[in-house]
């Protein structure tokens, strides 16, 4: 019985996290890059040339909580932008990473591989499921 209101007590607790719905896109791209990947409806799609073949990973449970927890960590109020660019001179290819969070869309310019602090392991784990896309 103790187990019993122990194990409710546990999951009403989680249940009153608040969870954000989201959609996300991000493009980084160069005259010889290109990368879009795309999430929605727990899918995640890859494009790696322009005009090229899309490819989808529906993703795992596992992989859905990961993304929300990191996710849930943005302020996006607070997204700080460098003002140094090194896609300017070709140093990096330009990213832009588009949020649209429940009402509201948060758009976002930086080079590729090099995101604002506060959007870093969100981007970084997207990057890396990207590359298990088949």
């Amino acid at each position: 019985m103790k187990t019993l209101i122990g194990s409710l007590l546990f999951m009403l607790s989680f249940s009153n996290c608040q969870e954000r719905d989201f959609e996300f896109d991000y493009v980084a791209q160069t005259r010889g890059f290109y990368l879009a990947i795309s999430i929605g409806n727990n899918v995640l799609s890859v494009v790696e040339q322009r005009g090229g073949k899309e490819r989808e990973l529906n993703l795992s449970e596992v992989q859905q909580t990961e993304l929300t927890a990191i996710f849930n960590q943005i302020d996006f109020e607070n997204v700080v932008l460098s003002n140094e660019s090194k896609s300017s001179y070709d140093a990096a290819p330009m990213a832009t990473a588009s949020f649209v969070v429940e009402e509201s869309q948060y758009d976002y310019d930086f080079d590729h591989g090099y995101p604002p602090k506060e959007l870093e392991a969100f981007i970084s784990k997207i990057l890396t499921l990207s590359q298990i896309v088949e």
